[in-house]
């Protein structure tokens, strides 16, 4: 687990729909929504949710996102990264690590909704394939860990 740099609070859960933008400037958020995962720790387990959930085009979309960063006006993952990084002036050394910590956090949670839901305790539509978009996200954790530079992730 890498050293804490950027110790905050933490929304849990920060990714595009959870935003209020202005509809004069895109670019600028005016509010944040759905705060019941929030906490105390390194903010920087926020931006891996932001880039765990960011979508592009010509890539497999998260299966619980919208896709609506792939499409036409947002920039790419790793622009939507680096101008993160360069607002806030600060560098981003172990972002891998807390992108695959998002993709397995998403995982867990949706194998527990398929396995309330394959019992009956969860019901309601959109469940059925809660399964098999497990299997999507612990894969994308396994691209991100091949291809990573950081110290015990790659595999």
């Amino acid at each position: 687990m890498p050293k804490v740099l950027y110790p905050g609070i933490i929304h849990g859960d920060f990714k595009v729909d959870n935003l209020m933008v202005d509809a004069e400037n895109r670019g600028r958020i005016l509010g944040v929504l759905d705060w019941e995962m929030s906490t105390f720790g390194d903010t920087m387990a926020d931006v891996g949710v932001f880039a765990c959930f960011w979508d592009e085009e010509g890539r497999e979309r998260n299966p619980v996102s919208a896709g609506t960063t792939a499409h036409q006006g947002f920039p790419s993952r790793d622009d939507a990264l680096n101008q993160y990084a360069n607002e806030r002036n600060i560098d981003l050394p172990n972002i891998d690590w807390y992108i695959i910590l998002a993709y397995v956090k998403l995982a867990v949670i949706l194998e527990q909704i398929h396995v309330r839901h394959v019992r009956g305790l969860t019901v309601g539509e959109g469940f059925d394939d809660t399964g098999a978009m497990v299997d999507v996200l612990i894969a994308s954790a396994c691209e991100w860990a091949a291809k990573t530079s950081v110290p015990g992730l790659k595999i």
